[in-house]
């Protein structure tokens, strides 16, 4: 069974597969999290989001969570990820 991040919203309670997110986000006060579908915002500390994360999430930025089996290419300091999503890092 795979594993799952709760997002509770005042309109809705989903599931979101950690199989299906591209990228994990803090956004200001909330959490972005990314699928090839769409992208979910809601209030959650990332300390709490983060404590749900397996091994396939790596650090890339200080508030961001790339799953490794959804990128496609590394070139020029930018990411590629599934669904077009593109996360620029820094020098180092």
């Amino acid at each position: 069974m795979d594993k799952y991040i709760p997002m509770v919203t005042p309109a809705c309670v989903r599931k979101i597969l950690l199989s299906e997110s591209v990228y994990i986000m803090k956004k200001n006060r909330k959490v972005q999290v990314a699928t090839e579908e769409a992208v979910y915002e809601y209030y959650e500390k990332m300390e709490q989001v983060v404590r749900k994360l397996d091994n396939r999430f790596f650090d890339c930025l200080q508030s961001c969570r790339v799953n490794l089996d959804k990128i496609e290419k590394m070139e020029e300091q930018t990411v590629f990820l599934a669904g077009g999503y593109r996360i620029f890092l820094g020098r180092d």
